[in-house]
């Protein structure tokens, strides 16, 4: 049996929504070093009568906790990827309030517009905020029900076959 460890990276944030003090912190290894990786790679069990039991994922199971790593990689990736064009964003948005205050011609117009994109940048933090909540609550239900379980070799080669193309591909550029 392989014996699966729990998984040493989790979601991280810190935000302030507004302006100009907002942090995005958000911690992830690169997909390539990600639980699906994690779950297909190493040697498992081999041979001999196959018990189930609470540590030890049946097939079916195996297949969820298999889909769910590779549904949380992919949302890891994405965020990352978000994280860096807020991060651009935010520059590009204090760049224009220092340049309208050192201007000394605020106008109510050259204000508003600020404001509007100001805007558009904090809903833009609630949705990255919310899509890391959402992701939070995955990598929890994960780590219950599939971080630290055993499962046998024969049944990770039948599952691997079974799964979508997109996520077999993914298990099998990751196995080492």
């Amino acid at each position: 049996m392989h014996i699966w460890l729990p998984v040493d990276r989790l979601v991280r944030l810190a935000t302030t929504i507004a302006l100009p003090a907002c942090v995005i912190a958000w911690a992830s290894a690169p997909v390539e070093a990600g639980l699906l990786g994690k779950m297909v790679s190493g040697a498992a069990g081999k041979g001999g009568k196959k018990t189930y039991d609470a540590n030890t994922l049946a097939p079916p199971m195996l297949r969820q906790c298999l889909l769910t790593a590779h549904k949380i990689d992919v949302a890891s990736a994405e965020l990352d990827a978000k994280k860096l064009k807020l991060a651009s964003d935010r520059e590009v948005l204090m760049r224009e309030a220092k340049k309208i205050k050192d201007s000394g011609r605020a106008t109510e117009k050259n204000v508003a517009d600020y404001r509007a994109k100001e805007k558009s940048f904090n809903d833009s933090v609630d949705a990255f905020n919310s899509k890391v909540n959402g992701t939070k609550a995955v990598q929890k239900v994960f780590n219950q029900d599939c971080a630290g379980k055993r499962y046998y070799d024969s049944d990770m080669n039948a599952v691997l076959a079974e799964l979508p193309p997109d996520v077999r591909r993914a298990a099998e550029q990751q196995k080492h």
